[in-house]
């Protein structure tokens, strides 16, 4: 597999010195793909989508040859970080461009055994129009052949198959300290700036998952794609808080016009499950798998609520600050931690239980509204759910109404808009959070709030809840 390191890519995939125009994805009579000239050509009909067809396009870039190499040879495993149902996850280096420096990213290892999953995976992330604030972001993919009895990786064309030879296939991403949202708030409090960066980031990672984008002749288009495993150890916090949305395994792509492909399979993690998947009763429309994504969304949301502090509270590391409870999974208090799909599915589906609230929510308006949008997220007629586009303007609106207190650590963290460059239509109907800026803080646009070292915290997750794919 073939990779350009001196581009930004978000396809580095497929393409070798001698594959030309045409990509390995380019089926002999199919449906063309669009990462590949060949197929951008035959789609576009010779638009200023493609300005010249004599170069292997990789992530929008057309790359010359000497500029593509193996990933494998310019990326390292140096520690594992955690084990899951499709394979490992290692904290990587990747060498840059200059040869000389290398930075941290993540690598996750699939096993021959699970190329499926691999390819299901790649198929999402090398799409064109995928690149946002909010959706962690892909650098490139390899096969790799590696000697079981060195522990040492290489490249599939370096290596001569063997007899203790093991091949696996890598997704590279950026590497994120902080880990998953579960990780950080088991171990950290949150002040309510922090806790609505946060939710703002998942609703509009999740709302541009969700989005359709057509074509147009300067934009490539992008399909509606339902997460399918959406859950706090899936969104990753950026070192400024800002949350990514990771692990698109199980996602689906629901194109208008097409089937859902293996949709019919019933998966995620229990715990996040909506009412109608623990039923299996699941529609099979393009609404009814994305309100399965909000359900759970609104899960995570209640997740960061019972360990944020109001408003008007001092701030987390204040020592007048009153200790939360411990951290809980959703249904943890009512199930236990480790809950079968027998007693998610009396709860959830049958008796329509829902996570308590806090009793300090009660008299605090800024958490009354915000759980009432959570309620909007999680109810049981999955037709009544609001969206993840609504949830995201309804915490823009409340982060306006209820603004952070002004020596809530969250004042101290850049701006989206100040962070990124990244520009889509879908994106920019949420700007970020817009908290005022106080007197002494640093002329910046007026939603800049400035930057707080943040604790590291080990990024190394459990085993449990893993999720589950069970037949409906």
């Amino acid at each position: 597999m073939c990779f350009s390191k001196n581009r930004p890519t978000n396809d580095g995939y497929q393409f070798g010195a001698t594959d030309g125009l045409l990509c390995r994805s380019c089926p002999p009579n199919g449906t063309p793909c669009v990462v590949c000239g060949k197929c951008l050509l035959a789609q576009t009909g010779g638009s200023q989508l493609v300005p010249q067809l004599t170069r292997p396009l990789l992530g929008g870039g057309w790359l010359a040859e000497d500029e593509l190499e193996e990933l494998s040879q310019i990326c390292t495993k140096v520690r594992i970080c955690s084990r899951g149902r499709f394979g490992e996850v290692w904290l990587g280096r990747l060498t840059q461009s200059d040869h000389e420096t290398a930075r941290d990213v993540a690598i996750k290892v699939f096993p021959a055994a699970e190329k499926k999953s691999w390819e299901a995976e790649l198929e999402l992330y090398r799409l064109p129009q995928l690149k946002h604030p909010n959706i962690l972001h892909y650098i490139g993919v390899d096969k790799v052949t590696r000697d079981s009895t060195e522990g040492e990786a290489g490249s599939d064309r370096a290596c001569g198959s063997g007899e203790n030879s093991v091949i696996e296939y890598w997704l590279v991403t950026d590497y994120l300290p902080l880990g998953s949202v579960y990780d950080y708030i088991r171990v950290k409090e949150l002040s309510w700036g922090q806790m609505l960066r946060i939710a703002a980031g998942m609703a509009r990672g999740l709302s541009y998952l969700h989005t359709e984008l057509p074509r147009t002749a300067s934009q490539f288009p992008k399909p509606s794609i339902a997460h399918r495993d959406f859950k706090s150890r899936n969104v990753l916090l950026k070192s400024d808080l800002t949350a990514c949305i990771s692990d698109l395994g199980l996602a689906t792509r629901l194109e208008t016009g097409r089937g859902i492909g293996d949709a019919h399979l019933q998966v995620g993690t229990g715990r996040y499950m909506a009412p109608e998947v623990l039923d299996g009763a699941i529609q099979f429309t393009r609404d009814a798998f994305l309100r399965i994504d909000v359900y759970a969304l609104g899960l995570v949301i209640w997740e960061l609520m019972t360990r944020a502090h109001g408003p008007r509270d001092p701030p987390p590391d204040d020592d007048t600050t009153p200790c939360l409870p411990p951290y809980m999974a959703p249904f943890e208090a009512e199930l236990g931690p480790a809950p079968s799909m027998e007693q998610l599915q009396l709860c959830v589906a049958k008796l329509k239980k829902r996570p308590e609230p806090s009793p300090r929510w009660e008299n605090d308006q800024a958490f009354t509204q915000l759980w009432e949008t959570v309620q909007d997220s999680w109810d049981h007629d999955a037709e009544a759910r609001i969206t993840a586009g609504c949830i995201a303007g309804r915490i823009q609106n409340l982060s306006q109404k209820h603004p952070p207190s002004p020596d809530d650590p969250a004042r101290l963290l850049p701006s989206l808009s100040s962070t990124s460059s990244i520009n889509t239509s879908a994106s920019s109907a949420f700007s970020t959070l817009g908290f005022a800026q106080t007197p002494s803080a640093p002329k910046q646009s007026p939603d800049f709030v400035p930057l707080l070292a943040l604790p590291s915290s080990d990024p190394v997750a459990s085993n449990a809840d893993q999720a589950a794919v069970i037949v409906v």
